[in-house]
């Protein structure tokens, strides 16, 4: 009995410690704060309270015919429309707004964009901005589009959050070939610079990390994952002075760039280099580089005195 007493002591007081850790530990939340499906590690939605947040289904545009005309004008899908109509005619009237910029992209007016009222419009579809992208009249149209991209991380973080399956990307470069897809990247966008050039010099992280997963996309089924990004994409762009170096700047870049010296200079191919010797004496056009070299040892990676690209292409070359 006395046995049985000091049990169900021990009971209560184990109970009233649950009951304890429990008041003082919050939840468990799944998935965590902050945690992105796509693993982006730049590309993540704001922490900031938005505005876009204060906006309330309040039905107004629904009673509306001309609101009602707006909502069937930028939306195609009919519950895209509905939803349209949920929101005050005021809401309605921003997208308009934007939407009419999209449909005649000019540099001057996307960079006057409200980028709030753009991911209120993108939260309801990106459909109607895939489609603007898709039939843009000139490549001037383009062009400043892929500025304003290039130029704005805010503006890239809320396009490449809204688009599926990379859908603008494809629409932008192609979906074809990678060496076609690299050409229209290397086009002329501004002042002489192609999109990778002019993000490189503003340091858009966000707009070089969403080409690089597009990259990835395109390179998804093939063997060897990250020397098909490196050689089929990196080593394809044109540069001018000193912006390949400048990748070095980027963990995404470097961390991909050391899978490919891991794994290349493991190939063993003949005639080209061994896991002994990452650039022979042999074949010194590209260098001489020891075993275990990682990206942060190199000065580059497609020029001299560290042309990564030409060795990797003539593995390829001597495989095949």
């Amino acid at each position: 009995m006395k046995t049985r007493v000091l049990w169900v002591i021990a009971l209560q007081i184990m109970l009233g410690l649950g009951m304890l850790l429990g008041a003082c530990t919050p939840p468990v939340q799944y998935p965590p704060p902050g945690y992105d499906s796509s693993d982006r590690s730049v590309r993540k939605p704001n922490d900031r309270e938005r505005e876009i947040d204060k906006r309330r289904k309040t039905g107004e545009c629904a009673k509306d015919d001309n609101c009602s005309e707006i909502c069937d004008d930028i939306f195609t899908a009919r519950k895209d429309r509905e939803e349209c109509e949920e929101y005050s005619i005021a809401d309605v009237e921003s997208i308009e707004d934007v939407f009419k910029v999209l449909e005649d992209p000019d540099l001057e007016d996307l960079e006057d964009l409200k980028l709030t009222d753009l991911e209120f419009l993108l939260d309801i579809s990106p459909s109607p901005l895939e489609k603007s992208v898709s039939r843009m009249k000139s490549s001037s149209e383009r062009k400043d589009f892929l500025a304003w991209l290039a130029t704005n991380s805010e503006a890239a973080n809320i396009v490449a959050n809204a688009e599926d399956d990379f859908g603008i990307m494809k629409d932008l470069f192609g979906s074809g070939s990678a060496s076609s897809i690299v050409q229209e990247i290397n086009k002329t966008v501004d002042g002489g610079d192609n999109f990778v050039e002019i993000a490189l010099d503003e340091g858009n992280e966000v707009a070089l990390e969403w080409l690089h997963d597009f990259y990835g996309d395109k390179c998804e089924n093939k063997d060897r994952y990250e020397t098909c990004i490196f050689r089929d994409f990196y080593c394809g762009l044109k540069l001018s002075s000193d912006f390949d170096e400048q990748f070095f700047d980027y963990t995404f870049f470097e961390d991909m760039l050391d899978e490919v010296l891991e794994t290349e200079q493991g190939a063993g191919v003949a005639n080209a280099y061994t896991a002994e010797d990452w650039g022979t004496a042999s074949d010194s056009t590209y260098g001489e580089w020891p075993a275990g070299t990682e990206a942060g040892d190199l000065e580059s990676w497609n020029s001299a005195p560290n042309n990564v690209c030409g060795e990797v292409e003539a593995d390829d070359y001597a495989a095949r």
